[in-house]
Formats: C-alpha cells, structure tokens, sequence
C-alpha cells in the first residue's frame, strides 16, 4: 500500500464499533470527526469525510457559451439547456 505509516489489529466491540487510537484521528482528521465507511466485497474501507468548498471548482467549469449569453440570465438559462432563447 502506498502511504501506509502504521498498522494496529483491533477488535470490534458486541455492537461493532471500532477504536481508532487518538494518535491516529488526530493526525489524520484533525478536528473533523466524520468519516466515510465504504464496503467492498472483500473489505471495508474508512476515509475521512473531505468537506470542499463549491468555489474550489468555480475556475473549472467550461461552457460552450457565447459571452453575450452571461448579460441577461434568461438567455444564459437557455443557452445553456440547448434551447434558443425568444424575447417575448
């Protein structure tokens, strides 16, 4: 595994809960306490839960747009829906 610093064998407790040594959490979910549990068929993973601004993906987003469109709302909606846009 590429990244792996530590190994621990643990047991689950009668309802199935799991102890992560405080060294652990701390270092790798700061003072987050959400994580994500995913199941495979062969293994369950636990993952922080990464919590991202929207505005990290502002720069991204690339339309085939005619500037003129982003002026007036309406005609950016139908732009961007495929539709021609009618003044009424």
């Amino acid at each position: 595994m590429i990244g792996l610093t530590d190994v621990e064998v643990r047991k689950l407790d009668p309802q199935g809960r799991l102890l992560i040594p405080s060294d652990w959490r701390r270092e790798v979910l700061g003072g987050s306490s959400e994580v994500v549990i995913m199941k495979f068929k062969d293994h369950i993973r636990v993952t922080p839960l990464a919590r991202r601004s929207l505005t990290e993906f502002f720069d991204v987003v690339e339309v085939d747009v005619e500037p003129e469109a982003f002026i007036d709302y309406h005609r950016l909606r139908a732009a961007l829906m495929g539709k021609k846009y009618e003044i009424h």
